[in-house]
């Protein structure tokens, strides 16, 4: 029923009487909701006596719905099962993401028994969804994947799929709109019955009653060998699990074999990838897969786990080697990896951990075009450090290629320390000259920094083995706490040549 419900029932009540009486149906008001998930419509009606007044509603109503949304959208039961009943008051459908932007119409017939009403239909508006390739959940379903999905199997009882998150089901899952920087919609799932084993997933396509999808609506990845698969997790609370896994399905029985998820400290979040080449070495045909993932707690250890997910993705593999590069999405082969030097050890250290000073990792920036970029934070009030890129072997990469060109790169500063006036970019040991310092009042977009390598030579790099892909800190007073910023596009390149 629309927003001008009242003038529509006088229109109505009018033309009834001229009828002598009778039903209008109710569908709902018209709703907006983001694809891949289940919607509910409350159905009703009112009904009108011969004098046009309004009358008591028999009880014994029957109900049918139909709607315009064309196979892809799936009928549920109660428990979120695919059903074929549109008989009920209250319809529960699965709408897909692969109708993003576009609007489902569904209209609703009562009937008392001996008088069909006249109907009413509800538009159900999908929110639009436009992602690149690749993309699974970043703020929404994108339209590849049709959506949010449950199974679950208990003793005595059949496995059964379901779609449907706002159950009593062992597994519930909703999106939830968190409002920070880093992440805002978010999907939120929760395990929830002891005796009960079951997995979240994120489907490709329609399933029909059995819960899985026929062959040819499975989905080819191969594009994707060599690359990885991505995703944001925080779990909120572990329940009586030890670990989390992770899975992808290729058309049952067809799948990878289980990848423990690393799970950092309770309530944090943090960034993890798996290699595409181990879950095709391990069952997974990339040809025709089937979830985009599937992850679950140890079996019969579920109850009163909640994590929540965000910035799913499969990502192509996207170190192509190129000139002068050293991180841009990825680590640039020429270097070896990334590490630190802290008083506290007194020493290098090359993996990070949540009670060092020196902490970084790789995320997902929000944005679809810059996609991973480095995240480095410096924790402890009374420890002096730096983060820095080390190449594979002790002489570094020759850049001398670029000696009339410029070292860049990008950085967004998060938050600063209280005591900490600059952020502060050097060449590194050897080369321990000149303190290049960067606006830190800059917080939270994006700035270029730009140092020609004519000064990094006068500081005493050496460009045919540059000791370092960056040396970057806070400056060396205590205490460096609470300095978190994000690195990406770092690189030499030399200047545009315009004919």
């Amino acid at each position: 029923m629309t927003r001008f419900l009242s003038l529509l029932v006088v229109m109505v009540s009018a033309a009834l009487t001229a009828c002598g009486g009778g039903l209008l149906a109710d569908a709902g008001d018209d709703v907006t909701v983001s694809g891949g998930q289940q919607v509910e419509l409350n159905g009703g009606a009112y009904a009108f006596n011969e004098d046009g007044s309004q009358a008591q509603v028999d009880t014994t109503l029957t109900y049918q719905w139909t709607h315009n949304g064309g196979e892809s959208v799936l009928l549920l039961d109660s428990e979120g099962k695919v059903t074929t009943d549109n008989t009920t008051q209250k319809l529960i459908a699965f709408i897909p993401a692969e109708l993003q932007g576009k609007s489902v119409e569904f209209t609703l017939v009562v009937n008392d028994g001996v008088t069909e009403s006249i109907p009413d239909s509800v538009s159900v508006n999908v929110e639009p969804c436009t992602q690149q390739e690749g993309d699974v959940f970043i703020e929404c379903v994108d339209p590849t994947w049709q959506g949010l999905s449950g199974w679950e199997m208990s003793e005595g009882l059949e496995p059964f799929n379901y779609f449907s998150g706002a159950t009593q089901n062992h597994v519930q899952w909703s999106i939830q709109n968190l409002q920070d920087q880093a992440h805002n919609r978010v999907v939120d799932v929760q395990f929830n019955h002891s005796a009960v084993n079951g997995t979240f997933q994120l489907l490709t396509a329609k399933r029909g009653l059995s819960g899985y999808p026929e062959q040819e609506q499975l989905i080819d990845m191969t594009a994707f060998a060599g690359g990885q698969l991505k995703f944001d997790i925080r779990v909120l609370d572990m329940g009586l699990t030890e670990n989390i896994w992770l899975q992808v399905e290729c058309g049952w029985p067809c799948q990878s074999a289980p990848f423990q998820v690393p799970v950092a400290e309770v309530g944090q979040w943090q960034s993890v990838s798996f290699n595409v080449d181990d879950l095709q070495s391990i069952g997974l045909d990339l040809s025709k897969v089937g979830t985009a993932l599937q992850i679950n707690p140890d079996w019969n250890l579920q109850q009163g786990v909640h994590f929540q997910l965000d910035n799913i993705r499969w990502e192509k593999s996207g170190c192509v080697d190129q000139p002068g590069n050293v991180y841009g999405n990825c680590l640039d082969s020429k270097w070896g990896g990334f590490g630190a030097w802290d008083t506290e050890w007194n020493g290098n250290y090359f993996y990070t951990d949540v009670n060092n000073h020196v902490q970084w990792t790789e995320v997902f920036s929000g944005d679809p075009v810059r996609k991973n970029v480095l995240e480095i934070s410096f924790n402890k009030d009374d420890v002096l450090g730096t983060f820095y890129i080390f190449p594979p072997q002790q002489l570094g990469p020759d850049f001398s290629e670029f000696i009339n060109g410029d070292y860049v790169f990008d950085i967004k500063i998060l938050s600063v320390g209280a005591e900490t006036t600059s952020l502060v970019y050097n060449c590194g040991y050897p080369c321990n000259g000149t303190s290049h310092r960067i606006d830190k009042s800059l917080v939270d977009r994006w700035q270029e920094v730009r140092i020609p390598v004519s000064q990094l030579i006068s500081d005493g790099m050496d460009i045919t083995a540059v000791p370092v892909g960056i040396n970057i800190l806070p400056d060396w007073v205590i205490p460096q706490s609470g300095f978190r910023f994000q690195l990406d596009n770092i690189r030499f390149e030399n200047p545009v040549v315009v004919q």
